[in-house]
C-alpha cells in the first residue's frame, strides 16, 4: 500500500484502490463533506502534478494531499518526497494571447466621458447600496450614467445604457468600459470597441502576493475595498473568460491563487477548468449568497474570509444546516408539539406544502404529515405568533382549513422593506445563510428545514430593520397581510350577462367606425383586452367571481399591484359597472384625496401648501395652471391629469425635465416643499431607496 494512503488511513480516511492509471487512484468517503462512498479520490503519485492530490465530486474540494493531511490534524512532513520542486504547480498552461487596447481616439473620447460620469449628484448612491464606499468609488474612478444615451465614437453611434460605469485600465491605457445596468436592462453591457480583459485591483506594490479571482468587476471592487492591502483582486468578467498573457504572468508570480466563482450553474461549470489548469489553487464559492457581493451585503466579513483563506490555503465550506428533524404523523404528537411551543412563548418558523406543515425552533425542525393529522389537531396554532416566508399565502392556506394564526411575520416582506425586492425563500436563504431547503432532496426534510430557515432569517433581518429604522415600514406591510389574503380569497363579483351586453355594444360600434376615425384604435384595444375572452379566462363559473393575484410590488413606493387580471387598471367608464356587490350589499368607493402631497406638506411644514389643502384648493389644478399658464378655473381634465403625474414625480424625487420645470414654477407658491425635494435629491436621502446591507456585529457571517 502507498505510504500516502497509509497516512490517510491513520487519520481515519479509509480508501480502496480502483485504478492503476496516473500512478493509481484510491476512492472512498470524503473526510471533508462526510458524504458518499466513492466520490472522493486520491492519486498518491499523479504524473501530471508531481505530488499526491485529492478531489471530491460531492463537495468539489481538491488540491494537495499535504494540505488535506494538515487539515485533518496530521503531519504533512511524513509524506514521501515530491518528484518535482515544491513550488506552486500551474498545470497545463492555456494559450494566453496578448490583447491590445483600443485606438487612442477611442480611449481619448471615452476617458473624457468617464471623467464626466465620475462626478456629479447621486454618483455614490447605487454603489452605497452594494456596500461600496464613496472613497472606493473615487479611488477606482468608477462612474454613473444616469440615463440611456448615445455617443459618437470614431464616426459610429454607440449606446451607453443607464447604470454604473466600470472602466478597465492597465496603467494609462483604457482597455474597456463596462456598464452594470439596472432600470434600462439587466446584466452587464460592454461599450462598443472595448477590449475585454480581466480587471485587476490592488493596493500592493509587489506581484509576489496572494491573488483572488472572481467573476464580476463589482465583486473585485469589494475585494479591493475590504482586502486590497492583502491580495491582488482580479475579475474575469464572466465564468467563461480565461486568463490573458498579462494575468497568466501575474498568476505565475502569485504566492497563492484563490478562485471564487459565482455559486450558479455557469460558475460551477467553470470551477472544473480552473481546477484542471491550476490544481494547487484554492477553488471555492462565497460563504453565503451567489457571490462575494451577496456575502458582503449580508453582513459577512470579506476581509476575514480572505485572510483565513490565504493563511490556511483552504476555503471554508458553505454553511450546512445543523438541526434535528422529526416527522409527526399522529394527532397526539402534533397537539403536544404545538402545545409545548405555545407554553414556551417561542415564535416558531412555519412553512406549508400540500402534504406537510413545517415547524422550526432552536436547533429542531418538524414536519407534520397533513395526510395523517387533521386540522382539529392543529387548533392551538391559532394562539401562536408564527414566522413564515410568504405570509399572505400561508394565511390563505390556513383559512382554507379553518384556522387563523394570531399574527404572521414574513421574511419576504422584511426583505421588501430592506431592499425593495421580493425574493423567493431559496434565493433569500442562499443570500442570508448560504444554504436553502433544497439542500435536502426529500420533500419532508425540505419543508422542515424551510420552517427553521424562516425563523433564522427573521432574526437576522429584524436586527437589520431596526438598524435602518425600517421596522415601522415593515410593520405596515405585515399588518396588511390578512386584508390582502381576504381580497385574494373572496375575489370580486362579476356580471357576465352585463359584460356580454357591453361586448356586443362595443363590437357593433366598432363595425360602424372607419379604421381611420378618432377612437377606433382605442375601442379595438378595449375589445382585445376586455372582450369576450375576459370572462372565459378570469371569471370562475362556479362562483361568478374574479380572483386576482393581488400582491405587494417591487417598486420604490411599495405599492400594491394586481395581475391575471389587472383589476387596478380597469378604466373609469361603463366597464366598471360589470363588477358588482352580492345581493343586499353595495360597493363602496373610497380614495385618499392627494394623500402623497398632503403627507409632503405635513413633513415639510410648508404653510402655504397646508393652507391650500385646508381651503380645499386642488393642488393638481394649481400645478396645471402653472405649467400651462392659464387660470386655475380654466384647467381642463387633460391638463390636470398631466399635472397630477408631474406632481407625483416631483414628490418622489424624479429628475425628469417636466418635474424640474414644475418645481421651478411651484417654488414661489410652495417654497419649503420645493426646497425639501431638492435637498433630498442632492443629499441622496431619497426615502424610497434602502439597502439590504446590515453590518451589525450580531449579523456578521450570518
Amino acid at each position: 500500500m502507498s505510504q500516502t494512503i497509509e497516512i490517510l488511513a491513520s487519520l481515519g480516511v479509509k480508501l480502496k484502490k480502483t485504478s492503476s492509471t496516473n500512478g493509481g487512484e484510491w476512492h472512498g468517503p470524503c473526510p471533508i463533506c462526510e458524504d458518499g462512498t466513492d466520490r472522493f479520490f486520491v492519486s498518491p503519485d499523479h504524473p501530471k502534478y508531481g505530488s499526491a492530490v485529492y478531489y471530491c465530486r460531492r463537495c468539489e474540494k481538491g488540491g494537495k494531499v499535504s494540505k488535506l493531511i494538515a487539515r485533518l490534524g496530521g503531519d504533512p512532513s511524513t509524506l514521501p518526497a515530491q518528484k518535482s520542486p515544491p513550488s506552486i504547480s500551474r498545470g497545463k498552461n492555456p494559450a494566453l494571447n496578448r490583447k491590445l487596447p483600443p485606438s487612442s481616439e477611442w480611449q481619448s473620447k471615452l476617458k473624457a466621458w468617464i471623467n464626466t460620469s465620475s462626478s456629479g449628484v447621486g454618483l455614490a448612491e447605487p454603489y452605497r447600496r452594494r456596500g461600496i464606499s464613496e472613497k472606493t468609488v473615487k479611488e477606482l474612478g468608477l462612474g454613473l450614467n444616469g440615463k440611456d444615451r448615445e455617443l459618437n465614437i470614431a464616426g459610429e453611434k454607440c449606446r451607453f445604457p443607464e447604470g454604473m460605469v466600470l472602466p478597465n485600465y492597465r496603467g494609462e491605457e483604457l482597455y474597456g468600459v463596462q456598464i452594470r445596468q439596472w432600470l434600462s436592462g439587466s446584466g452587464y453591457h460592454y461599450f462598443k470597441g472595448s477590449t475585454p480583459i480581466p480587471w485587476h485591483y490592488t493596493r500592493l506594490e509587489k506581484s509576489e502576493a496572494p491573488m483572488v479571482v472572481v467573476e464580476s468587476a463589482l465583486d473585485a471592487v469589494i475585494l479591493y475595498q475590504e482586502a486590497g492591502d492583502l491580495i491582488h483582486a482580479v475579475a474575469m468578467g464572466s465564468a467563461q473568460a480565461r486568463p490573458d498573457s498579462y494575468l497568466g504572468a501575474l498568476i505565475k508570480k502569485s504566492s497563492q491563487l484563490c478562485v471564487c466563482m459565482d455559486y450558479d450553474d455557469a460558475g460551477i461549470e467553470a470551477v472544473q477548468w480552473w481546477k484542471d489548469r491550476y490544481p494547487d489553487a484554492v477553488v471555492c464559492y462565497s460563504p453565503t449568497g451567489k457571490d462575494i457581493g451577496d456575502y458582503h451585503l449580508a453582513g459577512g466579513s470579506v476581509r476575514d474570509w480572505v485572510r483565513d483563506m490565504i493563511t490556511t490555503g483552504t476555503a471554508p465550506d458553505r454553511p450546512r444546516p445543523e438541526i434535528d428533524f422529526y416527522r409527526i404523523d399522529n394527532a397526539k404528537d402534533a397537539e403536544d408539539l404545538i402545545g409545548s411551543i405555545r407554553q414556551s412563548g417561542i415564535t416558531p418558523g412555519v412553512y406549508i406544502s400540500a402534504q406537510y406543515l413545517g415547524l422550526g425552533v432552536d436547533g429542531q425542525a418538524f414536519s407534520i404529515d397533513l395526510a395523517e393529522v387533521t386540522p382539529d389537531a392543529l387548533k392551538m396554532i391559532e394562539d401562536i405568533c408564527v414566522i413564515t416566508h410568504d405570509g399572505v399565502a400561508f394565511t390563505e392556506y390556513m383559512a382554507g382549513i379553518g384556522l387563523q394564526c394570531r399574527r404572521v411575520e414574513s421574511t419576504r416582506l422584511q426583505f421588501l422593506a430592506l431592499s425593495g425586492k421580493l425574493w423567493d425563500l431559496d434565493k433569500l436563504a442562499e443570500f442570508r445563510l448560504g444554504y436553502s431547503g433544497s439542500y435536502y432532496a426529500e420533500d419532508i426534510a425540505q419543508i422542515a428545514l424551510n420552517a427553521y430557515i424562516c425563523r433564522v432569517i427573521y432574526q437576522v433581518q429584524d436586527e437589520a430593520l431596526r438598524n435602518h429604522f425600517l421596522d415601522q415600514a415593515y410593520r405596515l406591510y405585515a399588518d396588511a397581510q390578512p386584508a390582502v389574503a381576504l381580497i385574494r380569497m373572496t375575489g370580486f363579483g362579476f356580471d357576465t350577462a352585463a359584460h356580454r351586453d357591453l361586448y356586443t355594444y362595443w363590437q357593433s360600434k366598432l363595425d360602424t367606425l372607419d379604421p381611420e376615425a378618432s377612437g377606433y384604435g382605442r375601442l379595438k384595444s378595449r375589445l382585445a383586452t376586455y372582450g369576450d375572452d375576459y370572462a372565459v379566462n378570469y371569471c370562475d363559473p362556479k362562483t361568478g367571481r374574479i380572483y386576482t393575484d393581488f400582491d405587494y410590488k417591487e417598486t420604490p413606493t411599495a405599492r400594491f399591484g394586481t395581475k391575471a387580471p389587472n383589476l387596478m387598471g380597469i378604466p373609469k367608464d361603463e366597464l366598471r359597472k360589470v363588477f358588482h356587490a352580492p345581493e343586499g350589499k353595495v360597493l363602496i368607493g373610497a380614495d385618499y384625496s392627494q394623500i402623497d402631497l398632503r403627507v409632503a406638506a405635513m413633513i415639510t411644514l410648508d404653510t402655504a401648501m397646508i393652507k391650500a389643502f385646508e381651503e380645499g384648493t386642488d393642488i393638481h389644478a394649481m400645478t396645471a395652471a402653472a405649467i400651462y399658464g392659464v387660470g386655475i378655473g380654466e384647467v381642463n381634465e387633460m391638463q390636470r391629469s398631466h399635472a397630477k403625474k408631474v406632481n407625483y414625480e416631483s414628490v418622489y424625487g424624479s429628475e425628469s425635465h417636466e418635474a424640474k420645470q414644475a418645481r421651478k414654477r411651484l417654488a414661489s407658491k410652495f417654497p419649503r416643499f420645493c426646497n425639501w425635494i431638492i435637498t433630498q435629491i442632492n443629499s441622496n436621502l431619497e426615502t424610497q431607496q434602502f439597502t439590504a446591507n446590515d453590518k451589525s456585529p450580531q449579523n456578521q457571517g450570518a
